[in-house]
C-alpha cells in the first residue's frame, strides 16, 4: 500500500513531543502549530481553526495552549488589527528543529475522526519506516500519547474504519500473538461529505444547507422573472423549462393546463 508519508505534501514534527508528559489535547495542538509553522516556527491560526481541525472544542484548546506555554514549548503573543480590533495569536514554536523528525500527512486535520484518533496517527507516523509500516504495541502506545488502554484501542479501530490504516495481526515461533503490525495508507482529497472524509460532519452539513438555500433562491428568482415576462414566450416554453431541470412545483400556475 501506499504510504502518506511520501505524499509531496507531508510536513514535520519533532519526535520529542511524545516523550513529554503533557496530556493528548496538548500533543495534538502542538502538532497542529507545527503543521501551520512557517520556516521560524510562526503561526497565527484562530481557536476556532484549531478546535475544528483537531476536533476538540475551543476551551480545550485554550488550557492546551496554556498547558503548552507553561511548559515553554511556544510563546503566545496578542496581535491586533489596524482598526484596533484583537486579531488571532501569534505561536512561535520554541524547539522547532529539523533534527530526529517524522513525515506525516496534513490531510489528517480535515478528517471528521476524534482527537484521539488523530494523535494516534500521528505516533504511528514516529514509528514508521520507509515502507510505512510499524508495530508498537497498545501499552506503548497509550503511554506515548497520554490516552488509556481502552481509548487506544477504539481509537485505532477508529483508523482502521476510514481507511486511514491497515493493520495485520502476527504471530510468535510458538503461535503466541504479539503486537500488530499497521500500515499508513495514503490519504486523498476528496470531495465533501460526510463520515470519514475530508470534511467533519457539521462542516458538510452546513455546506449542504448553504447549497439548498441557494437553490432555493435561484428558483424563485426564475418564477418571479418567468411570471413577469410570461407575454413574451410562447405555448409549450414551460414544457421546454420542465424538461430543461429548471421548473418546481410553485411554477404550475404559470401553465394550468
Amino acid at each position: 500500500m501506499a504510504n502518506a508519508i511520501f505524499e509531496s505534501g507531508r510536513f514535520y514534527a519533532g519526535n520529542a513531543i511524545f516523550d513529554t508528559e503533557l496530556s493528548a489535547n496538548a500533543k495534538l495542538v502542538y502538532l497542529y502549530l507545527v503543521k501551520c509553522a512557517d520556516c521560524f516556527g510562526k503561526s497565527w491560526p484562530a481557536h476556532k481553526t484549531i478546535a475544528d481541525s483537531c476536533s476538540l472544542s475551543v476551551t480545550s484548546v485554550k488550557s492546551a495552549l496554556q498547558e503548552l506555554k507553561d511548559a515553554k514549548k511556544l510563546t503566545v503573543s496578542f496581535r491586533y488589527r489596524e482598526q484596533g480590533g484583537k486579531s488571532s495569536n501569534l505561536y512561535m514554536i520554541m524547539d522547532l528543529s529539523k533534527e530526529k523528525n517524522f513525515a506525516a500527512s496534513p490531510l489528517i486535520f480535515t478528517k471528521a475522526i476524534s482527537s484521539k484518533a488523530k494523535l494516534i496517527y500521528f505516533y504511528l507516523c514516529r514509528c514508521a519506516g520507509k515502507e510505512g509500516t510499524c508495530f508498537p504495541a497498545h501499552k506503548t502506545t497509550a503511554m506515548k500519547c497520554s490516552l488509556g488502554f481502552s481509548t487506544v484501542r477504539k481509537a485505532i479501530k477508529e483508523l482502521i474504519d476510514c481507511a486511514i490504516i491497515a493493520v495485520k495481526t502476527q504471530f510468535r515461533k510458538d503461535n503466541g500473538q504479539t503486537s500488530n503490525l499497521y500500515t499508513l495508507i495514503k490519504m486523498a482529497v476528496e470531495k465533501v461529505s460526510s463520515g470519514c472524509n475530508v470534511v467533519g460532519k457539521k462542516t458538510a452539513k452546513k455546506i449542504q444547507k448553504k447549497s439548498s438555500k441557494k437553490e432555493k433562491r435561484r428558483n424563485k428568482g426564475l418564477y418571479f422573472w418567468l411570471k413577469n415576462h410570461v407575454s413574451f414566450f410562447r405555448a409549450g416554453s414551460i414544457e421546454n423549462i420542465k424538461q430543461g431541470g429548471c421548473y418546481n412545483a410553485s411554477m404550475k400556475e404559470l401553465n394550468p393546463n
